[in-house]
């Protein structure tokens, strides 16, 4: 096993607790709440965009909400995600509009908790590689990104409601995704758009 692997190993602990000591405090601290309120607002600059291409023959039917991992945040340091909101066409970009977020609460511990792995890793390596630091701060911020998921799965009926009650032109289905971006995406929640009508014989 190489040296990286061990130190995976050896810190499985320390980021289990981590994530829930996080979900803990999110919850605690109403955070939940406060990013599904931030959800609401960029959801309303992509509807109010969506809507422009519809009133102009740009647009069809709306059918994805796509929050989207970018992997290349991690890197940079911009801790972003991609919101998008598209037709049935998803994978065409001239089909999609997208905003680019980033929920600076989610992720302002991130460097507090790289001090504490080099801290941990320290009683057991002599020497550690900046590559490894690296790959191990993106496991960590995997592990942030699955608890924003957790988030969204129990807040997307919340923004359900703003995406029914706007003026655009939806299917009968719209489905929130997630997902790392141009990769498999999941569903998270599927909005229906419309009462059926009772079927009176």
């Amino acid at each position: 096993m190489d040296q990286y692997k061990e130190m995976e190993k050896y810190l499985y602990e320390y980021r289990k607790n981590r994530k829930a000591d996080k979900k803990d405090s999110l919850d605690n601290n109403k955070a939940g709440l406060l990013l599904i309120q931030y959800f609401k607002k960029v959801l309303e600059t992509l509807i109010q965009r969506q809507m422009v291409n519809q009133k102009i023959g740009k647009q069809d039917k709306i059918k994805y909400l796509v929050f989207q991992r970018l992997l290349s945040s991690g890197y940079t340091g911009s801790y972003e995600i991609s919101i998008g909101m598209s037709n049935a066409k998803l994978y065409l970009d001239e089909q999609i509009v997208y905003e680019y977020w980033k929920p600076d609460f989610f992720y302002e511990d991130i460097d507090k908790a790289m001090e504490e792995v080099k801290k941990i890793l320290g009683k057991k390596y002599v020497r550690i590689e900046e590559y490894e630091l690296m790959r191990l701060k993106q496991q960590l911020l995997l592990d942030d990104w699955n608890l924003f998921v957790e988030i969204l799965k129990r807040g997307a009926q919340k923004i359900s409601q703003s995406v029914i009650e706007s003026d655009l032109i939806l299917e009968d289905e719209v489905q929130v995704l997630y997902g790392n971006y141009m990769d498999k995406l999941h569903i998270a929640y599927k909005i229906r758009t419309c009462i059926e009508e009772e079927n009176n014989g």
